[in-house]
């Protein structure tokens, strides 16, 4: 998706995001808590990010309002082990690893905050959401 917003095609970026949050989905266990909650809450605050590029705040917003509620759902109980996964068969403990942030929260802050020049509104919109949260 970067490779697509980065040639300037926010549209191509959305498809791409989308399409890959409706694969990794079939890895999730209905009703629980894993990894791909985590890394939903990224994807959702990417899709903010092509929405803000097409004018189309509205969706910027309720993009960034699902990145939250999802990164608040698995910073609740967060699990990164992977027999939380559909089709993944270990023996013993194994855990996923990410490099989004030591919460969902704070990786989705984070990608909203670094990105702030080039999606201003976005940027507006969260410190928004988070200062509603906050109060």
């Amino acid at each position: 998706a970067n490779a697509f917003l980065g040639k300037g095609e926010p549209g191509q970026a959305l498809a791409l995001t989308t399409l890959v949050m409706d694969f990794l989905q079939g890895f999730q266990k209905p009703g629980r808590i894993s990894l791909l909650d985590k890394m939903s809450a990224a994807l959702w605050g990417a899709c903010a990010l092509c929405c803000e590029k097409l004018g189309r705040r509205e969706s910027m917003r309720e993009y960034l309002r699902r990145a939250a509620a999802q990164a608040r759902r698995f910073d609740a109980a967060p699990n990164s082990s992977v027999s939380e996964l559909r089709f993944i068969f270990v023996e013993g403990e194994a855990t996923g690893f990410d490099d989004f942030g030591r919460t969902a929260w704070e990786g989705v802050d984070r990608l909203v905050r670094e990105n702030a020049e080039e999606y201003p509104a976005a940027a507006a919109y969260w410190e928004e959401m988070k200062h509603e949260e906050e109060g």
